[in-house]
């Protein structure tokens, strides 16, 4: 079981079950950031909320990092 929510500790419990991981550690830090100041909004200097503190450009950077995450995960799982 895994307690928490960080990408990046997850990913350091699968590599030595799948090193090819491994290349998915700048991808778990950048996901990291986003977790606590985007699902409580409190983590954020008042009176910003999420969707004024972070740009389009963060966001998309996020979405290929969790697509790739995705992807690795699942090539792991169909024995690729």
């Amino acid at each position: 079981m895994v307690l928490g929510h960080s990408v990046t500790d997850l990913l350091k419990r699968a590599m030595p079950h799948s090193p090819s991981l491994t290349r998915l550690q700048d991808d778990a830090a950048l996901l990291d950031q986003f977790h606590v100041p985007t699902r409580y909004p409190n983590g954020l200097p008042s009176p910003a909320v999420p969707s004024e503190s972070y740009t389009a450009s963060q966001a998309e950077a996020a979405e290929r990092a969790a697509g790739r995450a995705v992807r690795a995960v699942e090539a792991h799982f169909a024995g690729g």
